[in-house]
């Protein structure tokens, strides 16, 4: 059977064959799987998460590509819930509030911080919520 429907061991050519027809090719693939690791990293340090919690974040984020193809899914969406979940997982949550404004910042340097009342924080909410489950 292969890896891909059994478990989570997968092998490099399994790893190397977009999700689906039309998917996300191995080099982008692998482009997205380092920036947002480094996003990730970079976040977990300034919300001062312990750095095992910041890597059961991150296997939490290649085991969702594992399946799940680039094009169909925010990364940077996904990777804020796996670090927010994996906080919680490793007993050293932060609050969703507080994981949010700070990964906002670090994507949109450009941009003031978000305020917490405004429809987008209450979006991006949403979609880290419902990616969490």
């Amino acid at each position: 059977m292969s890896a891909r429907g059994s478990n989570w061991y997968f092998t490099l050519e399994e790893l190397k064959k977009p999700v689906r027809k039309g998917g996300t090719e191995w080099k982008a693939s692998n482009k997205y799987r380092w920036s947002t690791c480094a996003f990730l990293q970079e976040a977990g340090q300034k919300l001062r998460l312990p750095q095992h919690t910041i890597y059961t974040g991150v296997v939490y984020f290649h085991r969702f590509y594992a399946k799940k193809d680039f094009k169909d899914f925010d990364r940077y969406i996904i990777g804020t819930a796996c670090l927010f979940l994996a906080g919680k997982c490793e007993e050293t949550p932060k609050k969703l509030r507080e994981v949010i404004s700070l990964t906002y910042s670090l994507r949109h340097k450009d941009k003031p911080p978000l305020n917490v009342e405004s429809r987008e924080f209450q979006d991006l909410r949403d979609q880290i919520l419902i990616s969490d489950r």
